[in-house]
Order: C-alpha cells, then sequence, then structure tokens
C-alpha cells in the first residue's frame, strides 16, 4: 500500500511562509512540507483483477501438470473450467472497482492489461484442449472399431494370470458382457 501525497494551491502563500516551501509554477503558488493544504490518498492494489488473472494462469498451468494424469480430469477439463469461472467473477469486480471512484489511469491501464490477458490464457486453453488435440495422429497398433481384440494376459486383483480367451471361454457371468463390449 502506497500513500499519495496531493498539495493543494494556496490562495495566498503569506500564512505559514517559515514552515513552508514557495514554488512558482506560473502564476500558482504552492506550499509543501506541512500538512496544510494536503490530501492524503491511499493507493491500493486492484485485488479483484489481481487474483482473476492468477486463477486464469492456474487453470491453464494445472491442467498441464497436475490434471490430464486423472482420467475424470483429462477427458474433460472440469476443475480448469471452474477455476476459469472463479476468474470470470472476480475480473470483472475488479474492473468495476478500477473504473469507478478516483481510480487512476495507471490502475486502469493493469486492471484492463489483466482482463485481457486472462481471456487470452482461456481462449488459447480452449483452442488446445478441443481443437488442437483432434489434429493428433492415430495410433497404427490401435484396434479399430468392431474388430476382434488380440489376446493379451493381465494380472487381476488376486495377482493370478488372466488372459483374455479364458474370459470368453471359462465364465459363463462376464462373458456376455465381453461380447458385447467388443
Amino acid at each position: 500500500m502506497r500513500t499519495v501525497h496531493i498539495h493543494a494551491p494556496l490562495e495566498s502563500a503569506s500564512h505559514g511562509a517559515s514552515r513552508a516551501t514557495r514554488i512558482r509554477g506560473g502564476n500558482r503558488k504552492w506550499r509543501l512540507g506541512d500538512c496544510t493544504g494536503v490530501t492524503t490518498r491511499k493507493l491500493r492494489w486492484n485485488g479483484f483483477a489481481w487474483a482473476g488473472f492468477l486463477l486464469s494462469i492456474l487453470a491453464f498451468v494445472s491442467y498441464f501438470t497436475v490434471l490430464v494424469r486423472f482420467p475424470a480430469t483429462r477427458d474433460v477439463p472440469w476443475v480448469n473450467f471452474l477455476l476459469f469461472g472463479a476468474a470470470a467473477l472476480f475480473l470483472p469486480a475488479g474492473l468495476k472497482r478500477a473504473f469507478t471512484g478516483l481510480g487512476s489511469l495507471g490502475g486502469k491501464f493493469v486492471s484492463s492489461v489483466l482482463a485481457l490477458l486472462s481471456i487470452s490464457i482461456l481462449g488459447v486453453f480452449c483452442f488446445v484442449v478441443f481443437r488442437a488435440t483432434l489434429q493428433l495422429p492415430a495410433s497404427h497398433g490401435a484396434p479399430r472399431v468392431g474388430q476382434k481384440a488380440s489376446d493379451f494376459t493381465v494380472r487381476d486383483m488376486r495377482g493370478n494370470l488372466v488372459s483374455l480367451s479364458t474370459l470368453l471361454s471359462s465364465s459363463p457371468e462376464t462373458a456376455p458382457l465381453l461380447k458385447r463390449c467388443s
């Protein structure tokens, strides 16, 4: 938090001349140095605009570093969209705070740039997740729809080896389910 002292022009510089310094600028006289005629205003960071921007960055980075590892958040990035939604709540509040009242030009500029960057981050995220992934090459070894799966062997929960052919031939309960899925 910064404190800015705004010095107001005086009508006459006759009073308080011993404690103050007089500066002539055109035909106005300013008195600096004591608290008479000084307005103090505290400048604060626009927390809403910065919170929205940081949430946008968190939403973008968290998908590629953490959430892409889990199928529930990789296939549909709902957690990231919740974070972008929270950022979308903070950004208009930050812009409103910057453009109403006695907001400075710098605060208006910074808040506008943060909002623009946040919207750009959302646009890049949507492009990468939904459009660019469609251009990935197809896997050559993956089975096609309707094609019979090749036989494979895996370990079950008890550690026993189980193959697809033994499941299809021996277990009458799971055979219809496995045939329906293939």
